[in-house]
Formats: structure tokens, C-alpha cells, sequence
């Protein structure tokens, strides 16, 4: 593989179809030694499932008033730093 002046470099085909990378999708690269490994992935995709589940859904109702009850629980110094 070459670099382009841009840092770019093209992946081939056979490694993008084999890792599944379509235009647009996300790589994750890591720094091994003097090797740099890259693998698909790094996308908010992965983030599924990292969670979980909660106890029981809440209405966006319940959301908003926590909300306005953990911004109004601030102190005032750190409300207005916040603004």
C-alpha cells in the first residue's frame, strides 16, 4: 500500500470486503511496537449493547425533570460557569 501526500491510503479490495469497510465506514487504528494495526470498526455501532438495559423505560417527561432537578440542585457558582 502507498501513502498518498494527503496521508491517505487505499485499502484493497479483497481486505475491505473480507472486513466487511464500505465507503464511509469507520476503522480504529492502534500503535503496536513499530506496527500500526487497523481494524474495522470505531463506530458508534460498537457502543451496542455496552449498556444495560434500564430497570424500567422512562417517559420523556420524567427525563426533562430530571434534568431541571440535577441543573437546579447545582451550586450557583457552577450554574453560571455552565451558561
Amino acid at each position: 500500500m502507498q501513502v498518498s501526500r494527503k496521508g491517505q491510503v487505499t485499502l484493497p479490495k479483497e481486505i475491505r470486503e473480507r472486513l466487511g469497510i464500505r465507503e464511509g465506514g469507520r476503522l480504529r487504528g492502534q500503535i503496536e511496537g513499530n506496527r500500526m494495526v487497523i481494524a474495522a470498526g470505531g463506530g458508534i455501532e460498537e457502543l451496542l449493547g455496552a449498556l444495560p438495559k434500564p430497570k424500567r423505560v422512562r417517559s420523556l417527561e420524567d427525563i426533562e425533570h430530571g434534568i431541571v432537578d440535577g441543573a437546579t440542585s447545582l451550586p450557583a457558582r457552577r450554574r453560571a460557569s455552565r451558561q
